[in-house]
């Protein structure tokens, strides 16, 4: 079974209008034309002529290319920042569930609310007296909010 090879010119035409599928839409965004274009001649003007110039189609297909690589790392950094949101939320989490997973018998309580009432922590808030309880009583830091529930 023999193929009949593709003349020039159609290889051509095939080439051609593959390249007008993928330029046709790109020449609908006048912002990527217009960057294109002054490129363009920016290069002419450098250059002293046109031999330095690539095709319209060639440079449009490149920047498009470039914007959408950087869309993509936006859009990767973007995900990495809530990736890191969520973790230190789920952190956060986990340490009050293990603060309400240990539980803390009446007499610790009792404890608690004697510290509470002394007279130097008389008219501090709720939270600073219960820093200062689990600070005395070298209880761990997710202990804090339930001492504060207990203290008055």
């Amino acid at each position: 079974m023999t193929t009949k090879k593709k003349d020039i010119n159609e290889r051509n035409r095939e080439f051609w209008e593959r390249v007008q599928e993928q330029v046709k839409p790109l020449l609908e965004d006048p912002e990527l034309l217009s960057e294109v274009i002054a490129s363009q001649a920016q290069t002419a003007t450098r250059w002293g002529g046109v031999k330095g110039l690539n095709s319209l189609e060639a440079d449009l297909l490149s920047e498009h290319a470039v914007r959408t690589d950087r869309r993509n790392l936006e859009e990767r950094a973007t995900l990495g920042d809530k990736g890191k949101q969520t973790l230190e939320q789920q952190r956060k989490n986990q340490r009050k569930a293990v603060a309400e997973v240990t539980k803390y018998g009446p007499e610790d309580k009792a404890a608690w609310r004697k510290i509470a009432e002394g007279e130097d922590l008389r008219g501090k808030s709720k939270l600073q007296k219960a820093r200062v309880i689990a600070h005395r009583l070298g209880l761990p830091l997710e202990a804090i909010s339930t001492i504060r529930r207990v203290v008055d």
